[in-house]
């Protein structure tokens, strides 16, 4: 058996998701929106911990209405709705309106286990922004 065929593990899935991710946004090439990527998916994993996984989707979602509103002029779109799609993308889920309707239905326990995979996920995207994207400011 090669090392292809063996099972990934959930955080070497995770990893590889995150590293996609980030790689595309460094594709992008413009340093002033991945400085902006890097910031926020720096400060999304404590924001979800201080706030709650529900509140921090939705505050990242108004504040990339807010980024796309302002831009609209200069064509400047915020990172903010990005992060969180790449979050829902890491953990699995297909697409971001599935995060948002999982975690807003979801009963107490299973709440609690989507915060979770969600701040694991938040990590794996903040570690490999800062190890990609790093030395973009």
């Amino acid at each position: 058996m090669s090392t292809l065929d063996k099972p990934l593990t959930r955080g070497q899935r995770r990893a590889h998701a995150a590293c996609e991710c980030v790689r595309e946004v460094e594709k992008n090439g413009d340093k002033e929106y991945s400085g902006k990527y890097l910031t926020f998916a720096r400060k999304f994993p404590s924001l979800i911990q201080s706030c709650g996984l529900v509140q921090a989707v939705a505050f990242a979602l108004a504040r990339s209405k807010a980024a796309n509103d302002i831009g609209a002029a200069n064509e400047k779109k915020g990172p903010y709705e990005e992060v969180v799609k790449a979050l829902a993308k890491i953990m699995g889920l297909s697409s971001l309106e599935k995060l948002q309707s999982d975690c807003q239905l979801a009963e107490v326990p299973e709440y609690l286990r989507l915060s979770r995979d969600a701040l694991d996920a938040a990590n794996w995207l903040k570690r490999y922004a800062e190890a990609l994207l790093g030395d973009v400011s």
